[in-house]
């Protein structure tokens, strides 16, 4: 049986960093059969298309015979050259995987009496299971605001983020409200920071949630990292100071990425070495490429914690063509098995 139609095109991103422009005795991100490795800011101008397209694109690659099975075997190898780069990244928490991490942006009372600095977030439910009531509890402590996990059928303190029309904050230590002027005006001047808000640890019936220890110290984005590219996805963003799409991405996200981008850039290599027809190289390739945009999607700062009555998950928002500013997020452990759906799991279930 022949092998699978050519698409000119189908990208794993990658950030732009001085590997990804090889010297001439060095092997280029682009296989020999045409496939390239989008930077980020290419790979978000064009995520819902691309999505459409990968999923019409690797249901015909999988009716291709032999290769399904193929496929799965090199996602595997994939998925474990990237954790052998960035396992590091992933601490443990009582010996058991961080399945998600619930971030907020911050930034600085305006009260000149206080200036603590306010996590902006919009609920402070982490679940809502009747057998498994889950919220946040904000302290304010030492000129800091940290968080506790609350249990049970209480009614939890409100979220910093108000209840109504327009966007506004109150700052959990002094009660000063401020809208998002402030908020816009400190992020233009490169003011907001993150804050952990609490970890998943775990799924299903043993999921639990904890609130930040200060377990891990900070990451640092890889160096050579392009900061030019401007962010063209929507002006919502951008008026908060966010001119690049490297500010979609926390750090760990990047060096995440980038190591999956480096993996499935190998497997034409791979697959030679296996003794493989072509025909596999190109459509194993193709196939995970397509199915590295939609890990992309996944691993930004544009995927929200979504409370339902009966269970909680992480829901992206780049299925839609207009992006809002996302005052608090989740950031997904891509080699967890809680959420299959927005993991690395993607490179074989997609």
């Amino acid at each position: 049986m022949g092998g699978p139609q050519r698409v000119p095109g189908p990208a794993a991103s990658r950030v732009d960093h001085p590997s990804s422009r090889c010297p001439e005795n060095a092997r280029p991100l682009t296989h020999p059969h045409g496939y390239r490795v989008l930077h980020v800011s290419d790979q978000l101008t064009e995520t819902v298309t691309a999505l459409r397209e990968s999923q019409r694109y690797i249901a015909q690659l999988t009716t291709t015979e032999g290769l399904k099975d193929v496929t799965e075997w090199y996602a595997e190898r994939v998925r474990s050259a990237a954790w052998a780069k960035v396992s590091h990244l992933y601490p443990k928490v009582d010996d058991t995987n961080v399945s998600a991490s619930l971030w907020a942006r911050t930034v600085a009372c305006p009260c000149q009496g206080c200036g603590i600095r306010i996590p902006l977030y919009t609920s402070p439910w982490l679940s809502k299971r009747p057998q498994d009531l889950r919220w946040l509890r904000p302290v304010v402590t030492g000129g800091r605001v940290e968080f506790e996990v609350g249990e049970g059928n209480k009614f939890p303190p409100p979220a910093t983020k108000l209840e109504g029309g327009r966007p506004r904050f109150a700052c959990p230590g002094c009660g000063t409200v401020f809208a998002t002027d402030y908020v816009r005006t400190e992020g233009r001047a490169g003011r907001l920071g993150l804050q952990l808000l609490a970890e998943v640890i775990g799924g299903g019936k043993d999921r639990r949630y904890v609130p930040d220890a200060g377990r891990r110290g900070a990451i640092s984005m890889p160096e050579g990292m392009n900061y030019e590219a401007p962010l063209t996805l929507d002006r919502g963003s951008r008026m908060y100071g966010m001119a690049s799409p490297l500010e979609l991405y926390t750090a760990r996200q990047v060096h995440t990425l980038n190591a999956f981008a480096d993996a499935v850039a190998q497997i034409p290599t791979w697959v030679q070495e296996d003794g493989r027809s072509e025909a596999h190289a190109a459509g194993v390739t193709a196939a995970l490429s397509l199915c590295h945009r939609k890990l992309a999607q996944r691993c930004s700062t544009q995927m929200r914690w979504r409370v339902f009555d009966r269970y909680s998950r992480p829901e992206p928002t780049f299925g839609h063509p207009v992006q809002p500013m996302m005052w608090d997020f989740v950031e997904i452990n891509p080699f967890s098995e809680p959420f299959p759906a927005a993991s690395s799991r993607l490179l074989i279930t997609a």
